[in-house]
């Protein structure tokens, strides 16, 4: 098995390579906003700020299953990516935090009568451990975050304005196209790295479903490296990482 030292090699050479080539708004209304802001799509301006990394869609809308459809054949798995930062990183503001969550809640612990962020703008809350962001009901992300460890705000150039969809979201959702309009879910659901599962989930068949780093699908490192790379340090989430992600 790889150690990190060659992981982080990897990574960075996958890097250089893609180089050259509201708070109380209730869950319906707050639903709604999602769908229409999602059937807005991002503008031309934020088509052209989309990252070339990440895990777009591989298939329409219509092959993906979404992550509940893998819990009753794979309990254990699904338990391990549930509790997960995968499964929480990103998640609808009005929903109450994940149980454990360092973040807390953030509409309590938050003093939002100084905050530079309208909370009765916020759509989705991103982030667990260290610092939280905040992406307004039009998908674009506020130009702020805020840091866990200091309980203070701080301002991140380049963020303000940004679609979260297509600068963020082939990293931070599951399934998301190339066109902005549709994601299969938030978080890192299990189709973004096993690819679409409809047709798996209809007939159970090993090979109806991507293995990162089984024959015939991408190697393990490669898929994380898409995401964990070394731009702003993301590669150091797998430090020490030496596979698989699910616990045999």
């Amino acid at each position: 098995m790889r150690t990190f030292s060659s992981a982080w090699g990897v990574c960075r050479a996958l890097r250089r390579r893609a180089r050259r080539v509201s708070a109380f708004v209730p869950a319906t209304v707050l639903l709604a906003c999602l769908l229409a802001a999602a059937l807005s799509g991002p503008s031309p301006a934020a088509r052209r700020n989309a990252r070339d990394e990440g895990m777009f869609a591989a298939a329409p809308q219509a092959d993906y299953a979404g992550s509940a459809a893998c819990r009753d054949c794979h309990e254990r798995e699904y338990a391990h990516w549930s509790g997960g930062t995968k499964a929480r990183f990103v998640r609808r503001a009005d929903a109450p935090p994940p149980p454990g969550d360092p973040s807390g809640d953030v509409w309590r612990d938050i003093d939002w009568t100084r905050a530079p962020v309208d909370r009765e703008r916020v759509l989705l809350v991103v982030g667990l451990r260290r610092r939280l962001a905040f992406v307004a009901r039009g998908w674009t992300v506020f130009g702020q975050e805020y840091r866990l460890d200091t309980h203070t705000w701080q301002p991140r150039k380049g963020w303000r304005g940004q679609d979260y969809r297509m600068r963020c979201g082939p990293c931070h959702l599951t399934g998301v196209d190339r066109d902005g309009l549709a994601f299969r879910e938030l978080g890192v659901g299990c189709e973004a790295c096993h690819g679409p599962g409809g047709r798996h989930c209809a007939s159970a068949a090993a090979a109806d479903i991507g293995v990162p780093g089984r024959a015939g699908s991408d190697p393990a490192l490669a898929t994380c490296c898409r995401c964990h790379n070394d731009r702003n340090r993301h590669d150091r989430a797998i430090q020490g990482w030496a596979g698989p992600y699910h616990p045999l």
